[in-house]
């Protein structure tokens, strides 16, 4: 059977276009993928890589001879792998593109002349943990300062926002201890007792300060984040301080 190139659309040919047998003797053509720009070709490297890893797996003697359920627990944990270095990578790929700036003043009021690449502090995803690499602006016997941690809108401590809110809804949930076993299952990642606490007090403080006045919905109800309430967070407050006042016995 013969393809007919004159179907193919106006900008393709058959240099760019993969012919496929269709349906009822009908042919269909697939363009290739998008050619990337240099930049996004290098940032994204290892994820390639790991996403051609898979797939050679997946097309593997040893993933076929495993059940569904092996299957799904294999392609989770690897799938969790892909996606943090895709955003690792994607991280990679602004900090390429970061573009210095002029003049960086402080909210101390002091320039800071010098700027310096690459400059990497750490990230917990619920994908993983992923470096970020930024500019750095100094100042001599001054902090450094990070403007893209504020177009990225980096929290100060290691987790990040989307394991923040995680950690506040499984937290209303029952037992802080609990808590951790639940972020484990679903993300792979573990905060311990200590950090999951102080994560949901440090929310608590927000939403019982703004508690009197919370935004409204379009339907002019009240909203909370993460669903904290600030009844909530005087209960899980008034507990946390009980147990640590309440007297240890040992056998």
């Amino acid at each position: 059977m013969c393809a007919n190139l004159n179907t193919l659309s106006a900008g393709g040919s058959a240099s760019d276009a993969e012919l496929l047998p269709g349906g009822g003797g009908a042919w269909m053509s697939r363009s290739t993928d998008p050619v990337l720009p240099a930049d996004c070709e290098q940032a994204l490297a290892r994820s390639d890589e790991r996403y051609g890893s898979l797939r050679e797996w997946v097309c593997g003697e040893e993933a076929t001879a495993l059940t569904h359920g092996e299957l799904e627990e294999r392609l989770g944990a690897e799938g969790r792998e892909l996606l943090r270095r895709l955003y690792e990578d994607s991280l990679l790929l602004r900090a390429i593109r970061e573009q210095r700036l002029e003049v960086v003043v402080g909210s101390d009021g002091i320039v800071r002349p010098h700027a310096e690449r690459n400059h990497e502090r750490t990230l917990q995803t619920v994908f993983g943990e992923v470096r970020v690499g930024r500019i750095a602006y100094r100042a001599r016997g001054q902090q450094n300062l990070h403007p893209a941690d504020g177009l990225l809108n980096l929290p100060e401590e290691k987790p990040s926002h989307g394991l923040r809110r995680l950690a506040a809804i499984e937290s209303t949930r029952g037992s802080f201890e609990g808590s951790s076993e639940a972020i484990v299952r679903q993300t792979g990642q573990r905060l311990h007792t200590r950090q999951l606490r102080d994560l949901v007090l440090r929310r608590c403080r927000t939403v019982v300060r703004d508690g009197l006045s919370p935004a409204r919905t379009a339907r002019g109800g009240p909203t909370w984040d993460y669903g904290v309430r600030p009844r909530w967070c005087r209960l899980r407050v008034s507990a946390m301080v009980a147990h640590h006042l309440t007297p240890r016995t040992t056998d």
